[in-house]
């Protein structure tokens, strides 16, 4: 008989004799131990065959322990336990992929996530260095605005200076040209020697304008401006009295030296007398040519040939005093009729005037007179006298 149907059929017996079964081997307390181990409920779905095999296995030992075949069930406890243990390693194993897919499912999510953190990192840190040069570009631009409105307020504030300063250099200056201005009045009247022709005036003038100075060197710029019209007003009132004074002075002084000059050049001629005179208000340079030089008779009315030279030189004295106007005066001596004389003089004066003008003297320059024997200048009963007083006098006339 099959000793596993012997083990079934004594189990009662045993099951009731109780007290003769053996203590549980340990190995088979170990086996139930890890059969309950819920790793196993979990092997079992991924080893069935080895949990059903480990099942049969429990039996078995159990059975053999209740014969008290405790090698027997200690054999079958190992060989089940063994089972379990490898389904739990199985189903750990199983577990263990499992949780190592998920665990690369997860790292390859955790990468594309610390990609797109990175992405979004580099790009919040784009945006975030953006920001910052934004921010200092804005530090920047208010430090620049700042600046400028610094510059501006600074420009503002020289210009103001400046306005200031030049409105009071314009002032000044002003003022400067002014008191110039005075000086260079009282010059003028200076000029005119209003000293001496308007000396109540120039010295009010000059006092006003030395007042000017003095305030001037003072920085008394209105006070200054004030003296400085006052000075100029009393300078020209000095002009204007000493002026008409000064121009006659230097007038007269003029044409008498310019007289003197004449009456010099005139003295050189030769074979002419020059003498100076004056007629009432006139001042006169007379030139006496005796008639024998000009004319080749005593009767003749037409100038001699040869005698050109003489009237030539008379020419260009005339030419070059044009401001004295010219009288050309026949004179005669005493023989023969007062009005054969008077004729004559005028005839002879008339023939000089046309060779003057001959040689260049405009028209306008000269006027002609014949005065006959009426104004003799020595004793027409001599030679000598007759002879000086047959002439022909080149006048020029002046105030």
């Amino acid at each position: 008989m099959n000793s596993s149907i012997v083990r079934k059929l004594l189990m009662p017996v045993a099951f009731l004799v109780g007290c003769s079964t053996s203590p549980k081997p340990a190995e088979l307390t170990a086996f139930e131990h890890i059969r309950t181990d819920p790793r196993t409920r979990a092997a079992a779905e991924v080893a069935p065959d080895l949990i059903a095999q480990s099942d049969r296995l429990l039996t078995e030992s159990r059975n053999h322990w209740e014969s008290d075949e405790l090698e027997e069930s200690r054999e079958y406890a190992l060989l089940g336990e063994a089972k379990v243990k490898h389904a739990i390693a199985l189903s750990e194993q199983k577990d263990a992929e499992a949780r190592a897919k998920k665990a690369r499912a997860e790292l390859d999510a955790a990468a594309t996530e610390i990609d797109k953190l990175e992405r979004e990192l580099d790009a919040t840190k784009e945006h975030l260095g953006l920001l910052q040069r934004i921010e200092r570009e804005k530090r920047e631009q208010l430090r620049l605005q700042a600046e400028i409105d610094r510059q501006k307020r600074a420009a503002e504030e020289e210009q103001s200076r400046l306005s200031e300063q030049l409105q009071g250099e314009k002032a000044r200056s002003d003022a400067a040209d002014k008191v110039k201005a005075a000086e260079v009045l009282l010059k003028d009247a200076e000029n005119v020697n209003a000293p001496a022709h308007a000396a109540e005036a120039y010295q009010a003038a000059k006092a006003l304008i030395e007042r000017a100075q003095i305030e001037l060197a003072a920085n008394q710029l209105d006070a200054a401006r004030t003296s400085a019209d006052l000075g100029r007003q009393k300078a020209a009132a000095a002009i204007e009295q000493a002026k008409p004074i000064f121009d006659k002075t230097a007038s007269d002084a003029a044409r008498v030296a310019k007289a003197e000059a004449l009456n010099r050049e005139a003295a050189a001629l030769p074979m002419v007398e020059v003498r100076r005179e004056t007629r009432g208000s006139l001042q006169r340079v007379v030139v006496h040519i005796p008639a024998a030089l000009l004319f080749r008779t005593a009767k003749d009315t037409s100038v001699a040939a040869g005698s050109e030279g003489i009237l030539l030189s008379v020419a260009q004295l005339i030419k070059r005093y044009e401001e004295f106007p010219v009288q050309v005066v026949g004179h005669t001596d005493s023989r023969g009729r007062q009005d054969a004389m008077l004729a004559r003089s005028l005839a002879r004066a008339t023939a000089v005037q046309m060779s003057l003008l001959g040689n260049g003297v405009s028209a306008n320059r000269i006027t002609v007179l014949g005065r006959g024997s009426d104004e003799p200048l020595s004793d027409n009963r001599t030679n000598s006298g007759r002879e000086r007083n047959s002439r022909i006098e080149i006048v020029f006339m002046y105030q």
